[in-house]
């Protein structure tokens, strides 16, 4: 990495760092929106970011990850290749992330309809977790980005997705990514998600 683009990361992670930071303090301290000034001003006009909540867990829910916390169950997989033409890999991965609501491109039909983004470990729990490191003094650069690696995605079908729902897994996830596909909430209503070696690059 070049010392420019290096300097830019680390800016980068720096500016996502503060962000995520100042929301859980306004989480925590029981405000819908972060302290006036914190944020700054913008052409002499100050800004003010309200619904704190709402805006961390949407950040948590838009990171694009390293590809290795893409996934795909084998259910979803088989129905993209069987019924609907697709050839999966990372790159498709990334694409129906991005923005689920675009158009399968064989036979018209909205991907959010056919299929489902889930965050394996819940967001609300890695929010939920984030609140008790800052209470306690803990929520450092480094305890933030531990945080973040915990996000992982998978793309699973509506069928497997109900049965997340009514099994009470919707949210009730314990353990890591890991933990959750071997023998947590996964394992217990039958997702199996496809081996890396099972996607191109």
């Amino acid at each position: 990495m070049t010392d420019k683009k290096h300097d830019q990361k680390i800016s980068y992670d720096c500016v996502l760092f503060e962000y995520i930071k100042q929301l859980v303090i306004a989480m925590n301290k029981g405000r819908s929106v972060i302290e006036r000034n914190t944020v700054g001003r913008l052409n002499g006009k100050e800004i003010i970011l309200g619904n704190a909540r709402y805006l961390l867990s949407q950040t948590l829910r838009q990171l694009i990850i390293d590809k290795n916390h893409w996934h795909i169950s084998k259910a979803a997989k088989e129905k993209m290749e069987n019924d609907d033409g697709i050839t999966v890999s990372y790159d498709f991965l990334l694409k129906y992330m991005i923005n689920a609501n675009l158009t399968l491109k064989n036979n018209h039909k909205k991907f959010n309809k056919e299929y489902a983004v889930d965050h394996v470990v819940p967001v609300s729990r890695i929010m939920n977790e984030m609140m008790k490191m800052e209470k306690a003094g803990e929520l450092s650069y480094e305890a933030i980005m531990n945080k973040l690696d915990e996000i992982h995605v998978c793309i699973i079908t509506h069928q497997e997705d109900d049965l997340l729902i009514t099994q009470k897994y919707r949210q009730k996830r314990d353990g890591s990514y890991e933990e959750i596909v071997r023998n947590g909430a996964y394992a217990k209503v039958g997702i199996i998600v496809c081996e890396s070696d099972d996607l191109g690059d």
